[in-house]
């Protein structure tokens, strides 16, 4: 019996241990390609601390910059980001899935273990599959985002940036990371409904986790467990809490709809995602413990 426990404990800290060096490696690589003057929109070397700074930021998608992202980095360094962002976002698992799914080919155990591990699968069967299914409706999600936000940058930018800002800003939503492309986040955007909102429905998506994901795609088969009801009714709560505090602090001038969409991303961006569409430097004390507060809820 011992030496059975001891085997699993063994197991779980390898198993652990491999994912900790994977996400290493990937920022490492990230760190890399970002100090490469091939990254960099004037042809110049960033420092290794800023490079490995953004490197981790972005694989651990909290969406700090020591650098403004749009000034410093050309379309190769922003390429860089999005895809440790997504690494990050829904795992690094996502890449051998792909790529066995297109190859059509059987994963073997210990994949099977790392893959269960690092998307925090309970299942004990058939987790290939469920990965597949949460990664197309991941890309579906992602997509229908970025198809909305870029007809909604057409007349800023124009094409083919406008495509290119969709495509970042949905996937950098999704993950709940924050980067932005504008250098203000979403400051210029407060008069545009359908961004902010399609912005906030992308956080609160990609926010719920693997577990809800699992849950929602078996409701047919077997209840919600009740971490996925706590994180479904935990979201909505925080949701109608920050409205109800923000509809009542927030002074906007405008129509009634853009009021409702800053309201509703307000409510809540401050929670994960890192996106925002007022200084926070200027806004009341008061309001910024609000935002702690619902930040430590996370």
């Amino acid at each position: 019996m011992r030496t059975n426990k001891k085997k699993r404990i063994r197991k779980k800290i390898s198993t652990a241990r491999t994912i900790t060096m994977i996400f290493t490696c990937i920022i490492v690589i990230g760190t890399v390609l970002l100090k490469l003057p091939l990254s960099s929109k004037y042809g110049q070397n960033i420092s290794w601390i800023d490079s490995f700074f953004i490197a981790t930021s972005a694989t651990c998608v909290t969406g700090l910059s020591p650098l403004a992202i749009h000034n410093q980095f050309n379309a190769f360094g922003q390429i860089v980001i999005l895809f440790l962002i997504e690494i990050g976002g829904i795992g690094f698992m996502s890449i051998p899935v792909l790529f066995f799914s297109i190859r059509r080919k059987r994963i073997n155990f210990s994949t099977r273990i790392l893959l269960r591990d690092s998307m925090n699968l309970e299942t004990k069967s058939g987790e290939f599959k469920l990965a597949l299914s949460i990664l197309k409706i991941s890309f579906l999600i992602q997509f229908i985002g970025a198809t909305i936000l870029s007809s909604q940058f057409i007349p800023k930018y124009g094409i083919p940036q406008e495509i290119w800002f969709g495509i970042f800003h949905a996937i950098s939503a999704f993950c709940n990371a924050g980067f932005d492309l504008f250098g203000n986040s979403l400051i210029s955007f407060t008069e545009m409904p359908i961004v902010l909102l399609t912005i906030s429905l992308l956080i609160v998506f990609g926010g719920l986790g693997f577990i809800v994901w699992i849950d929602l795609l078996q409701i047919r088969r077997k209840r919600l467990s009740l971490q996925s009801k706590l994180a479904l009714a935990t979201t909505i709560m925080l949701i109608l809490i920050g409205c109800t505090f923000f509809s009542r602090t927030i002074e906007y001038q405008g129509s009634i709809i853009n009021n409702i969409s800053n309201i509703f991303f307000l409510a809540i961006t401050p929670r994960t995602a890192g996106f925002f569409t007022l200084n926070y430097g200027t806004i009341k004390q008061y309001e910024l413990r609000f935002c702690c507060k619902v930040k430590k809820s996370k």
